[in-house]
């Protein structure tokens, strides 16, 4: 092998087509995580994986590029974060450390993709092509593992109802169909409900198992008809229904039957749409704050147990960074990840996002979803310029 022909293989990974590479190794990694957790034993191989790639772009951003806001606004969270930490007892564990890397993670793959925008329109459709390919495969290992009852699949662990395929997670399951779907609706936009691959993730998502997907299901619905029918007495008319239809399911899941009517029936209805999250706010998140916070921490946080979170995002971010640092980090999280004028899908697209942050967890912390985002940005771009 030439120098020549080594340099253009390393070029075609880590420059044309990093996102690409990054996207095939953080979903094999999980999908592997997810088979050695269900035959009983660890694997730190994520962790990993994420931690190299954190030092590699970490000392690409610190060498090549020179956006000082940026810089300073991740050297400004580091700060409230060792203040915060400063603060309270036992502060500085291991595993705090580790949350932390996780919060700042994602601000670091934005700051790197965005001085390394994929500028070659080949790339660009590899990496549509593998993200589908990826979608079609774990879409249909969700519907075989419903039809066939296969545990593997399970999203629970064999607890409640839902199947994730090979995604390893609740969480991540949630946000990558979620994503998928607007994929799919600007890939598609009015011929959604006529393509089978859009028609494939729909029915997929049934079977998935969260809440904040049937929610996701009558949005794109929602969408998909309102970016179909211009009359706009229909579309509020439409509206309506898709609302009535959306209240009546939703009444079903909760009063009638299955485990969210249980846990409504035991725990009461706010326990059972936040599954169990207000009661973990109560009995783990408040005590903990009240005991360990002053004055400071209300403004930049502090947290000593990661076992005492939430579990709901915006209370998590506000617990870890404080109200002042937690409202800088969506500021610079969302000026990092939008860097063009957004249209009025894209703002339908952040603000169920936003929506959806409300009412789940692990958004921030999961660090194969800003992969994902990643892809829908690079989706949106293609939409706008019609790539």
């Amino acid at each position: 092998m030439t120098n020549k022909t080594f340099k253009n293989i390393i070029n075609w990974i880590f420059i044309d087509n990093f996102l690409s590479v990054l996207l095939v190794v953080f979903f094999c990694s999980e999908a592997y995580g997810k088979i050695i957790t269900l035959s009983g034993n660890n694997t730190n191989i994520q962790s990993a994986i994420k931690f190299v790639v954190l030092i590699f772009i970490s000392f690409k951003i610190v060498f090549y590029y020179k956006k000082y806001f940026h810089f300073l606004s991740i050297i400004g969270l580091s700060i409230c974060f060792l203040m915060g930490q400063y603060f309270i007892p036992d502060g500085f564990s291991t595993n705090i450390i580790v949350l932390f890397l996780r919060y700042i993670f994602p601000l670091i793959l934005f700051f790197y993709f965005n001085n390394h925008l994929i500028k070659s329109e080949n790339s660009i459709k590899l990496l549509f092509k593998i993200f589908e390919v990826i979608i079609i495969i774990n879409s249909f290992l969700i519907i075989f593992g419903f039809l066939f009852s296969i545990q593997f699949f399970e999203t629970y662990k064999f607890s409640r109802f839902g199947y994730n395929g090979l995604l390893r997670t609740s969480s991540t399951s949630t946000y990558f169909y979620l994503i998928s779907l607007f994929y799919f609706l600007y890939s598609y936009k009015e011929q959604f409900f006529n393509k089978w691959k859009s028609i494939l993730v729909f029915v997929a998502c049934f079977f998935v198992g969260t809440k904040s997907i049937y929610l996701g299901l009558s949005v794109i619905t929602l969408a998909y008809f309102f970016m179909r029918i211009k009359n706009y007495k229909k579309k509020y008319l439409l509206s309506f229904v898709i609302l009535l239809i959306t209240s009546i399911i939703g009444y079903f899941l909760f009063f009638e039957f299955g485990k969210f009517n249980q846990i409504r029936e035991n725990h009461g209805l706010v326990s059972s749409i936040f599954s169990y999250r207000d009661q973990l706010f109560l009995n783990n998140t408040l005590p903990n704050i009240k005991e360990n916070w002053n004055f400071i921490n209300y403004l930049i946080g502090g947290l000593n147990n990661i076992f005492d979170r939430s579990q709901l995002d915006i209370i998590d971010l506000i617990h870890f960074w404080g109200f002042l640092g937690g409202a800088f980090y969506l500021l610079v999280y969302y000026k990092f990840f939008i860097t063009f004028k957004l249209i009025k899908i894209d703002i339908f697209f952040i603000g169920f996002l936003i929506l959806i942050i409300f009412f789940a967890g692990n958004f921030f912390t999961y660090n194969t979803i800003p992969i994902y985002l990643l892809i829908i940005r690079e989706k949106m771009l293609a939409n706008k310029y019609n790539l």
